[in-house]
């Protein structure tokens, strides 16, 4: 096999290594991970999800102790002015056809837990310690609380979610299609919360996403909770990686 790296695709977030390859003639991406739940995430994810909305999966192997996919490349010339209603879409389009699980699971380290309530709950409390449980514990309290409300309401429903749907994940198949990539994170879980991400990280226009998406606005409570309990473990990742020294957050 001949192999020839063309382009690095690497991205400091994640510590792992891409890199656009030739191999005996055919361009593909050759992804090496940092860490093996990463990989079981995304290989779990793109035996999953329809063809239509990720990349096709040519291989995964374990080499010398390293663990590599590779899958074919995709075009990345996207203009951030339809980034709104791109992912809306794609959102959609993943929720719907990986709906109807029957609790969260994390195919990275094999957690599960019954709703994505129990599952926010065994995380939160290590986010109030970073970021500050006098300042913010209040709100943590009223936020989950309305959480709680919902699901004493009516059982919420799981699919596969992404959890870090942005621009640089997104790309174009050979047919034109918008397609995601980099499932390292997407794990069985509650959609919404790939809503509230979005909403409080990239988004340009809140209304021309939730039209994408097709947000059922029965739901806003739920979100607006999500996206308080988002921003909170938001500013414990970013505390922890120290990429900022002091955060506040006004919801």
């Amino acid at each position: 096999m001949n192999e020839q790296i063309i382009e690095d695709l690497s991205s400091p977030w994640s510590g792992n290594t891409v890199h656009l390859v030739t191999v005996d003639g055919s361009q593909l991406i050759k992804k090496q991970y940092r860490k093996k739940e990463g990989y079981l995430r995304e290989v779990h994810a793109l035996r999953t999800v329809p063809q239509t909305i990720c990349p096709s999966l040519v291989d995964a192997y374990e080499q010398q102790q390293t663990i590599y996919t590779t899958y074919e490349p995709l075009q990345k010339d996207i203009q951030a002015a339809d980034l709104d209603e791109i992912i809306g879409s794609l959102l959609r389009q993943l929720h719907q056809h990986t709906a109807q699980k029957t609790s969260v699971f994390d195919p990275g380290n094999g957690v599960t837990k019954e709703t994505w309530l129990d599952y926010l709950e065994s995380f939160a409390p290590n986010w109030l310690k970073t970021i500050g449980t006098d300042k913010y514990e209040s709100m943590y309290c009223s936020t989950i609380n309305s959480v709680r409300a919902a699901y004493n309401k009516k059982q919420r429903a799981l699919c596969l979610i992404h959890r870090d749907a942005r621009l640089a994940n997104v790309g174009q198949g050979r047919n034109g299609h918008f397609l995601f990539l980099d499932f390292e994170l997407a794990i069985i879980g509650d959609p919404l919360w790939d809503v509230a991400r979005y909403l409080i990280q990239s988004v340009h226009s809140e209304t021309t996403f939730l039209k994408a998406y097709e947000f059922d606005h029965t739901e806003i409570e739920v979100l607006q909770a999500y996206k308080k309990l988002y921003a909170m473990s938001f500013m414990n990742y970013l505390i922890k990686n120290k990429q900022a020294d002091t955060l506040d957050f006004n919801a």
